[in-house]
């Protein structure tokens, strides 16, 4: 959306900031972790919750894995936080399983 605005002129090339900070590159990668997270969420009704946890896990690692081939700073979660109405903080969930 942004490089359509940008092409029509109804957005200053100053205000640009999507595509640097979200290259198509992550947004890939990103899109096949959760998909796959996806596919494994049906089967997941009546299962126990080791193997819940085990599925958390392994998009958790999978997110790391994206944000570490971006340099750890591809996906940001403080951002979000500051959001919230929230005033208690969280760890990061980029970081919650980094060794």
């Amino acid at each position: 959306m942004e490089a359509e605005e940008l092409t029509s002129g109804n957005l200053d090339p100053e205000c640009v900031c999507t595509a640097m900070l979200f290259p198509e590159e992550l947004l890939t990668a990103t899109d096949a972790v959760l998909d796959a997270f996806e596919s494994e969420l049906p089967g997941l009704g009546e299962a126990p919750v080791e193997q819940v946890f085990a599925v958390v896990e392994h998009v958790l690692l999978a997110l790391n894995a994206v944000d570490d081939a971006h340099n750890g700073s591809a996906l940001e979660t403080n951002v979000k936080s500051c959001a919230t109405t929230s005033t208690s903080r969280s760890p990061s969930t980029a970081s919650m399983l980094s060794p």
